[in-house]
């Protein structure tokens, strides 16, 4: 064993899938259900019951606004971040892309 600078460690690199996809809000409930393929009420009770992060903090209302690069954790499912906003769709819709850690 030797002990190496940290400046020489290399750390892999993280996957992400990139889902395109607009929202009527950009609530964590909203983001949570299109990146991970579930609904809405389903969202909100991992939000309730206090199993999201945002920037490895807890929170516990469903309407919480995320920003641009915050990073999502939940319990169970995983992480997302909200990579870019594209602007408005025709149906006055966000267009964001998320990225979801594989």
């Amino acid at each position: 064993i030797k002990e190496i600078p940290y400046s020489e460690i290399k750390f892999p690199k993280k996957k992400f899938k990139k889902i395109m996809t607009t929202l009527k809000t950009n609530r964590v409930d909203s983001i949570i259900s299109k990146g991970f393929g579930i609904n809405r009420k389903s969202s909100k009770k991992f939000v309730i019951n206090k199993k999201v992060k945002v920037n490895h903090f807890l929170i516990s209302k469903p309407y919480k606004d995320i920003n641009k690069g915050d990073l999502i954790s939940v319990k169970g499912k995983g992480r997302l971040i909200l990579s870019k906003k594209l602007g408005l769709s025709n149906k006055d819709r966000l267009k964001v892309i998320i990225k979801k850690l594989i």
